[in-house]
């Protein structure tokens, strides 16, 4: 075997092969078809054992050094590039938090030409967490919504009594995201991220905590179901960079808000 003798078994603990193959969607199928097995079979891996052959060694790195044109090449026939400018190339994508444009805060806010729930319900938005103000039914309220792109549709995120100035946060001092975690969750369903606000509810309170506590409860969730961890630390500083930029339009449209109530009292 010579030099690969030194490369047949490896630590379940080494941060370089959970990080970038095993959290990877297809990751572990990937590395059981490279010949690796777990030790001990059953329970908890203490370390991973290649069982090949020193001649399927040799075919299965050749195969790995050809993965990449094999992977552009099925993206080709397609006809779309693959996408991996959100993550290591080969890994997941991460959280979506944004769609193809950054959101924008609602200015210049007219109470009067607000239009109803029910008709900002009908429509679209182009941005992940697009703030939009709309009356209450009975209309004695504004309500701000955003926009999830994980789920395609609206969330109310607060209101405002007419006449106030007072912002009243659906869940107190709470702005929530829908995240797309993607087809490796095992879930299919967009789940919760629930950023915490400072005491006044004018800013996140710390968005590094947040997204520290997200991955890690995901990543939790995940080896209970038994399957793939898709989120690590790797990605704490872009889900942070990514929470900060969504919210601060929606925090722009509140303090915008309550300039336009207190010009009309």
């Amino acid at each position: 075997m010579g030099t690969y003798d030194n490369r047949r078994r490896i630590g379940a603990a080494n941060k370089a092969l959970n990080s970038r193959l095993l959290s990877a969607k297809g990751g572990s199928a990937l590395f059981a078809a490279c010949g690796f097995v777990a030790e001990p079979a059953q329970g908890e891996p203490e370390s991973y054992v290649n069982q090949l052959g020193t001649p399927f060694v040799r075919v299965a790195l050749v195969a790995l050094g050809k993965a990449t044109a094999v992977w552009d090449a099925l993206a080709a026939s397609r006809g779309s590039a693959v996408d991996v400018s959100d993550g290591p190339r080969g890994g997941p994508r991460g959280p979506k938090l944004t769609a193809s444009e950054q959101n924008t805060p609602v200015e210049e806010i007219v109470l009067k030409a607000l239009p109803v729930r029910s008709a900002l319900l009908m429509t679209r938005a182009s941005a992940d967490m697009q703030p939009a103000l709309c009356k209450s039914d009975d209309g004695r309220q504004v309500l701000l919504h955003t926009w999830q792109e994980a789920s395609h549709s609206w969330t109310c995120q607060g209101s405002m009594e007419i006449p106030s100035t007072e912002f009243v946060w659906t869940t107190p001092r709470t702005l929530l995201v829908l995240v797309d975690l993607g087809d490796a969750h095992g879930s299919g369903q967009p789940v919760e991220l629930r950023a915490a606000l400072n005491a006044d509810g004018t800013d996140l309170e710390n968005d590094y905590v947040t997204a520290r506590d997200f991955i890690e409860g995901h990543i939790a969730d995940s080896y209970t179901k038994c399957q793939e961890p898709v989120l690590n630390a790797n990605y704490l500083e872009e889900i942070s960079r990514k929470l900060r930029a969504a919210a601060g339009p929606v925090m722009a449209t509140v303090a915008n808000l309550k300039k336009a109530m207190e010009a009309q009292n």
